[in-house]
């Protein structure tokens, strides 16, 4: 015979009571346990601020600060300066200069210090990788693309066109044979919108995208 056993229904207020007895019973244990060893606490302690001087590493921050900011600076005059662009080219490279050595003066005056060090090979890391970050949101400049469609050279043509880009045909010779080429010129802030039009007509087309300096005329509206 299967007997039923009908469990007492929880009182939520007494629930909630044993929870913070239960909490207050741990927080006391640990803060008994802290007062039990705060002599040894307080050794460890010394002993970590021994080994990293606070004092030092105000330092080091500053030179990583320095180095993470005059890195990105770099990363883009040499953009400009690729690009032609040479008011701000120069300008930027009298800000990244005035930066670097102050950076550098610091670490020259304490060689014995190798927080500094680390700050200053630290922050030229990631000045680094946050330069090249900072150079793909401006993305400068202007790309040329030659999309080739074996099948959809006309589609992907009228597709560009009705994104309001200029649009020019010629043909080529392929390992297949005759083949239309498509070339187009946009900015590199909007290359990832023409790329998608161009996929959405033929997903297999064939791309080259290349750097362009300078350009001049033409019709280069785009969206």
């Amino acid at each position: 015979m299967i007997q039923m056993i009908k469990s007492p229904i929880a009182n939520p207020i007494m629930w909630k009571q044993k929870h913070l007895l239960s909490g207050m019973v741990v927080t006391l244990g640990a803060v008994s346990l802290i007062i039990s060893n705060l002599e040894m606490i307080a050794s460890m302690l010394t002993k970590v601020f021994q080994i990293a001087p606070w004092e030092s590493m105000g330092g080091a921050l500053l030179i990583f600060g320095l180095r993470l900011t005059d890195v990105p600076i770099g990363t883009l005059k040499t953009v400009l300066m690729v690009r032609g662009v040479r008011t701000w080219a120069t300008l930027l490279g009298l800000l990244e200069v005035t930066i670097w050595i102050t950076a550098m003066g610091r670490v020259m005056g304490q060689l014995d210090n190798p927080w500094n060090i680390a700050g200053y090979a630290l922050g030229y890391s990631v000045g680094t990788w946050l330069g090249m970050w900072i150079e793909n949101r401006l993305a400068f400049g202007s790309v040329e693309v030659h999309t080739i469609s074996l099948t959809k050279s006309t589609q992907v043509a009228e597709a560009i066109r009705a994104a309001g880009y200029g649009v020019t045909q010629f043909q080529g010779i392929g390992e297949s044979g005759p083949v239309c080429i498509v070339g187009t010129i946009a900015e590199r802030k909007h290359l990832d919108g023409l790329l998608k039009n161009i996929h959405e007509v033929d997903p297999g087309a064939f791309i080259t995208v290349d750097d362009t300096r300078k350009v001049i005329g033409g019709h280069r509206t785009g969206k």
